[in-house]
């Protein structure tokens, strides 16, 4: 590189401040494809990038990249013992363009890696990969005889970057993504789409890294000249045909037009012509963008299917954009006269091919190795619970209600309200979601207390609020079962009331009723809380003794049966005198239950057939 001219140098500065704002544009492009809960980690990790790519590039990287190293120490040759002006400039540039390359890998492993693996990745592609790649492509920018600068040499053509910046940057991606794997729940049987926090703030950040981009390709002219306004000029128009084309290509296969589609079409179609800008026409620029943005939809398609988890579309964008522009170059560049244009093709794809296979094997292999030593990927749990807290304790404004929702959720106990701060953006949510829940609690109780009511009119008599006949059968059926495993003696009565009927005629069936419910009431309060007691059906009553013998429960229902002969009902003016008819049996281990109402109803036959208000023993 000659040394530049002052109004170079000013160009030169105004297109690396154009690449700094591009940072800005990936910060916001990646934080509005991710979950809000993540957006904090992708922040600090594009500020990360930033720093290490001026500081270790700066110490490492560039000394790498441009100069040759006659001893290892010489690796070490800081940017700030450097006084030429050119230089510098050349450098502060360069530092962009390095930061660009490490921050795409950035979004692509969103969401699951951990920082400290991120800060490592960082720094392997800021001392290593982008150097090496780049000396192999640039090193002779500063050096005509540059050692390390073989494809160079043989004639390899990447004008700002297309290979060295997003190609190594995609490798990289797809390296890290291979290792840490997809994100919870993105793959399988119960896999959900992970949706975007703001498709708004993504749009935005890809219109920022237009801006970069103008600096990216209009910089790379080393020099403020003629030739820039023509590498703008297919700059912008590859960009325009890329988000054109990748609108048209949702539209045609979804019939929607899709925001994401056509971003990502837009930034493929600046990488198309990336590689050779200060090379083609405006017609080829865009016969190049549409050929690449024509890839975005079947390559994001076929990441999907096979289980590849690109958070933003990374690799289809800038590792496939890369290679798209670097092979297109071979087209473009100008011939030597013992070169055929199917030479300079295959040198730009083996350019390709070389630094493909170094920078996937080396980031693949050290992140394998580092993987062993500190951990790459955050926990399951962490993952759930957001990058934004596990790793830099920021809280989102509604992730204190989001973390107490799930613990609802995980408890199985979605009655407990949620305590947000009053000054909190979520607690109007908040106390709408309390409010939800005081409304179920009211209709579970409700419906709690509608069912409870429905369940003892199912098995309940209206009249006397003692068992009905369905429940007595249930009930006497349980005492079988237990009696055949206790063997204790369970005893079975029948009352019937004496001349009902004439109590009906003489009185009302008002009274009558009235004399039901007093014999009812009468034998509650005369057995055992542990004694069963049914209307089995008109004036007639069923008692079930567990545990209770045949002499017993004889002794204590003639006890009964002299009570309510003695004491008369009085209803209104009226004093009615009644008496029972009683049959008892015990139930034998053997007998069914039919068997045992129909003793107990011979036995009650028997009384009224003695004369009445008699007790009857089968």
């Amino acid at each position: 590189m000659t040394q530049l001219s002052e109004i170079d140098m000013l160009w030169l500065l105004f297109c690396s401040c154009l690449l700094l704002i591009m940072q800005a544009g990936f910060t916001c492009y990646e934080s509005g494809l991710i979950r809000s809960k993540n957006a904090a980690n992708v922040v600090i990790k594009n500020l990360v990038d930033l720093t290490i790519s001026i500081i270790f590039y700066g110490f490492v990287g560039f000394s790498i990249m441009f100069y040759s190293l006659d001893s290892f120490s010489q690796a070490f040759h800081p940017i700030f013992n450097i006084s030429q002006p050119s230089i510098i400039v050349f450098f502060i540039f360069q530092a962009m363009f390095c930061a660009t390359a490490v921050t795409i890998t950035s979004g692509a492993v969103a969401e699951r890696m951990s920082f400290i693996g991120y800060v490592i990745l960082s720094v392997i592609v800021t001392c290593v990969i982008y150097p090496i790649t780049g000396a192999w492509v640039w090193g002779d920018i500063l050096q005509t005889n540059h050692q390390a600068s073989w494809l160079a040499n043989l004639g390899f053509h990447d004008f700002a970057g297309a290979t060295v910046v997003h190609s190594v940057g995609g490798w990289v991606a797809l390296s890290g993504i291979l290792t840490i794997g997809p994100r919870t729940g993105r793959f399988g049987k119960n896999a959900k789409p992970i949706s975007q926090s703001s498709i708004t703030l993504a749009s935005a950040g890809s219109l920022l890294i237009w801006v970069g981009w103008l600096g990216f390709n209009g910089g790379s002219t080393l020099g403020f000249s003629p030739e820039v306004l023509s590498v703008i000029l297919n700059t912008i128009l590859g960009g325009a045909i890329g988000l054109l084309v990748g609108m048209m290509s949702a539209y045609y296969l979804y019939k929607k037009a899709l925001v994401l589609p056509m971003i990502n079409g837009g930034l493929i179609g600046l990488i198309s012509v990336t590689a050779a800008a200060d090379l083609m026409e405006a017609s080829d620029a865009i016969i190049i963008a549409i050929i690449a943005s024509l890839s975005i939809i079947p390559m994001t398609n076929l990441l999907e299917k096979l289980k590849i988890d690109d958070a933003v579309g990374a690799v289809p964008v800038h590792l496939i954009g890369g290679i798209i522009a670097s092979f297109s170059a071979g087209f473009f560049v100008e011939l030597t006269p013992e070169q055929s244009r199917s030479d300079a093709i295959l040198i730009q794809v083996l350019g390709i091919l070389s630094v493909g296979a170094f920078v996937f094997l080396t980031s693949f292999s050290l992140l394998w190795v580092i993987n062993k030593f500190v951990k790459l990927r955050v926990s399951e749990e962490e993952e759930m619970l957001g990058l934004n807290l596990s790793e830099h304790s920021v809280g989102a404004t509604n992730q204190d209600m989001i973390m107490q929702i799930n613990e609802n959720l995980r408890t199985g106990d979605v009655s407990n309200k949620i305590n947000v701060s009053a000054e909190s953006d979520s607690y109007d949510i908040a106390q709408h979601y309390n409010s939800m829940v005081d409304m179920f609690e009211n209709l579970s109780s409700h419906k709690e207390e509608a069912l409870k009511k429905a369940v003892f009119e199912a098995n309940h008599d209206a009249l006397t609020n003692l068992l009905n006949r369905r429940a007595m059968n249930a009930a006497l059926n349980t005492q079988v079962k237990n009696m055949q495993k206790t063997l204790e003696p369970i005893c079975v009565a029948l009352i019937d009331i004496d001349n009902f009927k004439r109590i009906n005629d003489t009185h009302g069936h008002d009274v009558g009723d009235n004399v039901i419910q007093y014999t009812a009431s009468s034998i509650r309060n005369f057995v055992k809380t542990t004694d069963i007691v049914a209307r089995a059906g008109g004036e007639e009553f069923c008692i079930i003794f567990p545990s209770t013998t045949l002499n017993e429960t004889a002794g204590l229902l003639e006890n009964l049966r002299d009570k309510l002969a003695s004491f008369p009902l009085y209803t209104g003016d009226i004093s009615i005198s009644f008496t029972v008819s009683i049959g008892l049996t015990e139930m034998a281990p053997n007998k069914t239950i039919a068997q045992t109402l129909k003793e107990a109803d011979i036995a009650l036959y028997q009384a009224k057939n003695d004369g009445r208000n008699r007790l009857g023993i089968y």
